[in-house]
């Protein structure tokens, strides 16, 4: 089992795969698509992510042209959920 690294750290890395992958967390969160109980759900899976070590490089190399969150992010899925949930009620 994977121990749990540091919540602020996590938090960052979490914010930066946001916004590398162009994920609006605030108009998610305005929007009703993401609340503050499953944000700090994202950040706990990021803390307990074994790929976490490695997700700081892909950040920095990745953040100015932005990029499709990697398969190796625990929280792939919701990131991509949240720029289609966003997308769709921008349009609704």
């Amino acid at each position: 089992m994977q121990t749990l690294g540091p919540e602020m750290w996590h938090y960052w890395l979490a914010m930066g795969m946001a916004k590398t992958t162009r994920t609006d967390l605030v108009n998610a969160m305005e929007q009703g698509v993401l609340d503050n109980s499953e944000w700090a759900d994202m950040v706990d899976r990021c803390r307990g992510c074994a790929w976490a070590e490695c997700c700081e490089g892909w950040l920095h190399a990745h953040m100015e042209e932005g990029a499709d969150c990697p398969p190796t992010c625990v929280n792939q899925h919701r990131f991509n959920a949240l720029r289609q949930e966003v997308g769709k009620a921008a349009t609704a």
